[in-house]
């Protein structure tokens, strides 16, 4: 009797655990300083470590003024393959339409340095690093920065890609994902949300 009971236990057990769907996957998060409509928050100088700056401090953001931008924040020093992918494919449309004047930067977020200028040897093994992964870009810039100058962005320390459309200095789309969510298909996503942007113009608010 006693082991039939606990047979017929384990059997609704296992009954149960089929039953249960499979857990959901987790929403990418949102971030409410980067909702579209809103203005961008403001400007920060990173370390360029490829385009017409490179190797020393300098403002993208101010840069570009009012003309249209990609700027993608990576708080890692690690480029996934999805983020190869992105960068690959953004390089190609801003080359492809200069036209459009847009602009694309990814920025490295240092998890070690505090002072870029005064911690010289850590952000050289830091910046090559970086060069080992990512290489072939023509007009996406390649920067390395500190969560401090970066504060005003309000970057979660579970998020590993932060991405930002604007233009006129106002958001028309963000993203903030963690690793696991920053897949192939939210590549083609972002991709497919790019065709729409900076064409349209509009913004909501």
């Amino acid at each position: 009797m006693h082991r039939s009971l606990l047979l017929l236990v384990a059997i609704l057990t296992l009954v149960n655990v089929a039953a249960d769907p499979p857990a959901a996957k987790t929403p990418p998060k949102t971030n409410p300083l980067l909702q579209p409509g809103k203005n961008l928050p403001g400007p920060f100088i990173p370390y360029e470590i490829t385009g017409k700056n490179k190797d020393r401090y300098h403002c993208l953001v101010s840069e570009h003024g009012l003309e249209p931008m990609v700027l993608i924040l990576i708080q890692d020093l690690k480029v996934t393959p999805p983020l190869q992918d992105l960068l690959q494919q953004l390089d190609k449309v801003i080359a492809d339409n200069e036209e459009l004047r847009l602009g694309g930067a990814v920025v490295f977020v240092s998890d070690k340095i505090k002072d870029l200028a005064l911690e010289d040897d850590e952000r050289q093994r830091e910046v090559a690093a970086i060069e080992d992964q990512v290489k072939g870009l023509k007009t996406v810039v390649l920067c390395l920065d500190t969560r401090a100058d970066l504060g005003k962005y309000g970057l979660e320390d579970t998020v590993y890609a932060t991405i930002i459309f604007y233009d006129q200095l106002r958001i028309a789309a963000s993203y903030s994902l963690t690793e696991d969510q920053f897949d192939p298909a939210k590549v083609k996503e972002i991709l497919t949300e790019l065709r729409y942007f900076p064409f349209v113009g509009q913004f909501p608010g």
